[in-house]
């Protein structure tokens, strides 16, 4: 072989070495050869653009695009707090030039935010040369970026040296994709623990909305408003890009109950068609846009008294606008344009929802926002992010208005102080008073029904003998035995509140009627469909009424949060098929093994639940006893036992306050050993029978029996910390130490 041969060939060499080892850079040190396993440590993620990567340990230098619009800075924020600059090379430039109230928050802040270098925009000012001299392990931007990436060859170049583009998620405001784009994150920087808390906390929130108003549109009780949208980025003068059902704001409107008048995707709209749509409601977006326009400003720097001064140009200044029905039946909102595409969206499906549908929608945007900034951002929330622009020119009332779970409207001049109450310890007000009022408790009661002192013992002596007074309330019976209502008339109630589970009891004895006459109101909570939004309106309701509304948003969140993450994950698993329904059989072991409990239904309470969790009640809808010969034949997959102190003489299993595991282990096993056939279940012999707290249930105590017969039926898939949150919600909001036995799995 010749010398100019040789030369070519080892040229060759040395190019496929070249392209090798940046094949190796670019799948994070992963060469596939079979004879040198990828390192223990090494991970993998799939990015919102279907590309896998490899990487041999957590990465901890990175550039960002699009941050403020969809990308991930924000998500990082969550997920690093303060060590956020230690994992950045350089901002690009849609926070510090588009948002500039957010990069001077984080300037002021966070320590050694404002010390990055600037670096840019793809299809601006954006340097790939530069950025590769700071050396980042990846760009990571969002997937709407793809086409302006790509466009400017930005992905190829960074590919050259190994620097791979990855992808997130949050501009198709879709749930799974966005948590999946967050926990990537996580993943990617050795922060999963952290990155699933904050997954969680958006999942529980959008899912909750969207399950609301899914249900809400199904059952016929609200049909769509139509809707106009539009960033006011340049004031009146010049109409901002609205858009459709299908796309960013546009496609939160429309799951929150919304039709946009704008056909799809984003574009402006002139006068004429909006003025031919003539929009039900409309949702002005702002931002601290720094374009020398009289623009809307909403975000850090917001201002009620500027955010009215702009949107008062629109009305003023764009002909026919004042004649638009949204406009003059006050139906006109905003929001900051960055509350979309972003890992803090969630809190503008609870403020539209809340805006197109305030009667049977009740979520509190502002509060989820700040709850969100407490616990995972590191810089504080302040300024205007939410206006009610119909609202700031009404006179403020000082009324209490509430609608209860039976859509009566109510309206007080003051909040209550002196109520009765019925059905206390199965579903009624008094477990969530307890909650909102500490021990406080006896101040607000004129007296206690009889389903505490009478049916649930346990919980009653618990209250006499922790809270100071509570012993020393008049006893009032119960509707439909020894209800006396003339004895309770002479205790000048403000109101009378039940469950809406009671009200047949309540109007076959006239209680309502015979309370009304002497201007007594009978007001209705829910918690008996097992519904988030029921429950945390029944909450709220009440934190109202005895002018509590910050306590009892707090406890509202608790519970929502709680419920939504057991509800949203089992949806997600059965859609996957990950898990199917296993077939359930429940029963109240209120009469030991002598005789059948009364079963629940998918419907309804416990069988309810156990639906919700991930099974299927073998009993028919409704309240069942079931005969020996229908459970033997039915052979479910799992068995539920509930259990309480019941006033009876029977062999009962107690759970709650008095409960014991030896005592529960006794009369469970005697069901087992006294009813014929019961060992033969495959339920027993598979070891799946458990027990809980028969009220644990329809209450807002319930997120732990959620928690708990999750857990039990789908062990592999779900894990939640029932008797820490359990025990955790009475060391924040109840009265009385956590104490007994709620839970039990039964041991053959």
């Amino acid at each position: 072989m010749n010398t100019k041969v040789i030369a070519i060939v080892a040229a060759i060499a040395i190019v496929i070495a070249v392209a090798a080892a940046a094949i190796l850079l670019m799948n994070g040190g992963s060469d596939d050869k079979k004879d040198e396993p990828v390192p223990s440590t090494s991970f993998s993620i799939t990015d919102a653009d279907g590309k896998t990567y490899t990487f041999d340990k957590p990465l901890d230098k990175v550039v960002c695009g699009y941050s403020t619009s969809g990308g991930p800075l924000m998500t990082m924020a969550a997920i690093f707090g303060n060590d956020l600059p230690n994992h950045l090379v350089g901002v690009d430039n849609s926070i510090y030039k588009y948002r500039t109230d957010i990069y001077n928050a984080f300037c002021n802040q966070v320590p050694g935010f404002k010390d990055l270098p600037q670096v840019g925009g793809i299809g601006a000012d954006w340097d790939t040369k530069y950025v590769i001299t700071l050396k980042p392990q990846a760009l990571i931007t969002s997937i709407h970026h793809k086409s302006t990436v790509q466009a400017n060859n930005v992905d190829a170049d960074l590919a050259k040296v190994g620097i791979p583009t990855i992808y997130i998620n949050y501009v198709d405001e879709d749930v799974d994709k966005a948590t999946s784009s967050i926990n990537m994150l996580g993943k990617l920087f050795g922060k999963e623990a952290r990155a699933k808390e904050v997954a969680d906390y958006y999942a529980d929130r959008v899912n909750s909305v969207v399950s609301s108003v899914s249900k809400l549109i199904e059952d016929g009780k609200i049909t769509r408003k139509t809707v106009y949208n539009e960033p006011l980025q340049f004031g009146a003068s010049q109409y901002g890009k609205s858009c459709g059902d299908n796309y960013l704001q546009g496609k939160v409107i429309y799951m929150c109950g919304g039709k946009s008048i704008c056909p799809v995707d984003s574009q402006a709209l002139n006068d004429t068609a909006v003025l031919a749509a003539d929009p039900e409601v409309i949702f002005f977006l702002g931002s601290d846009w720094k374009n020398g326009n009289d623009y809307l400003n909403l975000g850090f720097n917001g201002t009620e008294s500027e955010a009215k001064r702009v949107i008062d140009t629109v009305f003023t200044d764009r002909p026919g606008y004042d004649g638009l029905s949204a406009y003059k039946n006050g139906e006109v909102y905003s929001l900051a344009m960055t509350i979309s595409r972003e890992v803090w969206d969630f809190s503008s499906f609870s403020y539209i929802a809340t805006c197109l549908n305030p009667d049977v929608c009740k979520f509190d945007a502002n509060q989820e926002m700040k709850s969100f900034f407490d616990r995972f951002m590191p810089v504080k929330y302040n300024g205007l992010w939410f206006f009610n622009y119909s609202d700031n020119s009404e006179p403020v009332s000082s009324e209490i208005k509430i609608i209860d779970a039976d859509g009566k409207t109510y309206t007080f001049d003051e909040p209550l102080d002196k109520v009765v109450l019925g059905y206390s310890g199965s579903g009624g007000p008094f477990t969530t008073l307890a909650a909102l009022l500490g021990s406080d408790l006896p101040d607000y009661l004129v007296g206690i029904d009889n389903s505490l002192y009478k049916f649930r013992d346990d919980i009653y002596s618990a209250f006499c003998n922790e809270v100071p007074g509570f012993k020393d309330l008049p006893q009032v019976g119960g509707i439909g035995s020894d209800w006396d209502t003339k004895k309770i008339i002479t205790l000048q109630p403000q109101a009378f509140i039940t469950s809406i589970h009671h009200k047949s009891t309540v109007q076959a004895n006239n209680v309502d009627a015979d309370l009304a006459k002497v201007g007594i109101p009978t007001i209705y909570i829910s918690y008996i469909d097992e519904d988030i939004e029921k429950a945390r309106q029944s909450i709220t309701n009440l934190g109202k009424l005895f002018g509590k509304e910050a306590r009892a948003e707090e406890i509202a969140d608790y519970y929502a949060e709680k419920v939504g993450a057991v509800t949203s994950k089992v949806q997600s698993l059965l859609s996957s098929g990950e898990i199917t329904r296993k077939d359930v059989y429940i029963e109240p072991i209120q009469y030991g093994w002598s005789k059948n409990g009364t079963s629940r239904g998918n419907d309804t309470e416990q069988g309810k639940i156990v639906y919700l969790c991930g099974g299927n009640s073998i009993s028919p809808n409704g309240n069942n006893t079931l005969d020996d010969i229908t459970i033997l034949a039915s052979d479910p997959d799992a068995i539920l036992f509930l259990g309480t102190k019941w006033a009876s003489d029977a062999d009962f299993l107690k759970l709650g306050f008095e409960g014991s595991e030896s005592e529960a282990q006794r009369v469970i096993q005697s069901v087992f050993d006294n009813r014929k056939g019961y060992n033969q279940l495959g339920a027993y012999k598979s070891g799946e029978v458990y027990s809980v707290g028969f009220v644990l249930s329809r209450d807002v105590w319930d997120f732990a029996a959620f928690e708990y017969v999750s857990s039990s039926l789908f062990p592999d898939k779900m894990s939640f910390d029932y008797e820490g949150d359990l025990k955790t919600f009475y060391d924040k909001f109840m009265p009385v130490k956590y104490s007994g036995l709620w839970f039990y799995d039964y041991k053959s």
